[in-house]
């Protein structure tokens, strides 16, 4: 993969300003514009969690939220995805990201964040490992 930093500058430029950006997937509009999908996916890691938290600072967190609504009950939650007949759980994808990580020689101790990106469309699902290693699996 490309380091250099106006390789990922223009990239990012040719995707923000592609006629579907905000109407589909940043990873599909890089590889439609000739990107290769890890370069993409790179770029996409390069944005750290704590621009997000910075931004959303102000935001209360759920602990903030459950004080606010007054409920000290705990709800369980379960997560499905449906798309052209089929269903997952959402929680079996997380495990099965988090198996794929370990089959390439890390340890699940090692986590600590994973974010899970679900593209039914695909039947895949893209993850990312402490905000610097990615994936991929099929579901």
């Amino acid at each position: 993969m490309k380091s250099d930093i106006s390789f990922y500058d223009e990239m990012m430029k040719t995707i923000c300003t592609h006629k579907d950006f905000g109407k589909r997937n940043p990873v599909d509009i890089g590889v439609e514009c000739g990107y290769l999908e890890e370069e993409v996916m790179k770029l996409l890691q390069s944005f750290s969690q704590n621009d997000f938290a910075e931004e959303n600072k102000n935001v209360p967190t759920s602990n903030e939220r459950t004080k606010i609504v007054g409920s000290k009950k705990s709800i369980k939650s379960t997560v499905f995805m449906q798309f052209a007949g089929r269903e997952c759980n959402v929680d079996h994808i997380m495990d099965q990201a988090e198996a794929d990580w370990c089959e390439k020689g890390n340890s699940r101790a090692d986590i600590n964040t994973i974010e899970l990106y679900l593209k039914p469309e695909e039947s895949a699902a893209y993850y990312i490992v402490n905000e610097i290693e990615a994936g991929k699996i099929i579901i």
